[in-house]
């Protein structure tokens, strides 16, 4: 799969997300995930910007934290967080700060019982 870069015009602070999909417009419906992206975009959707982004290209399949990994020597950061410096940090004290600040839920946590 392709893979997509979401924002907001104008709304840096809102932030970008990456996603993966055949096409651009495939990617723009999932910008209902990333909730300070639809928070930013306040109803006017000819703001959402969409930009494909190769470097990502065929990472779908990766974790999250994966992902981040990637993302992280990019220069992507992770706002109102204190987060480990690509410079100063090893992949794996980042995947354990990303697991320790975004932890996935469980089995146990998902079930409805």
């Amino acid at each position: 799969m392709k893979a997509y870069l979401l924002s907001v015009k104008d709304e840096d602070d809102a932030g970008q997300a990456v996603v993966f999909a055949n096409t651009a417009k495939e990617a723009k419906k999932q910008v209902f995930a990333h909730d300070s992206l639809v928070e930013a975009l306040e109803g006017g959707w000819i703001d959402l910007r969409v930009h494909r982004s190769k470097r990502y290209d065929g990472m779908e399949k990766l974790s999250a934290a994966e992902l981040a990994l990637h993302q992280w020597p990019d220069g992507w950061q992770w706002f109102d967080m204190d987060f480990p410096y690509p410079d100063e940090s090893t992949d794996a004290e980042f995947i354990e700060w990303y697991n320790d600040t975004f932890p996935t839920p469980t089995k146990k946590e998902n079930s409805h019982e």
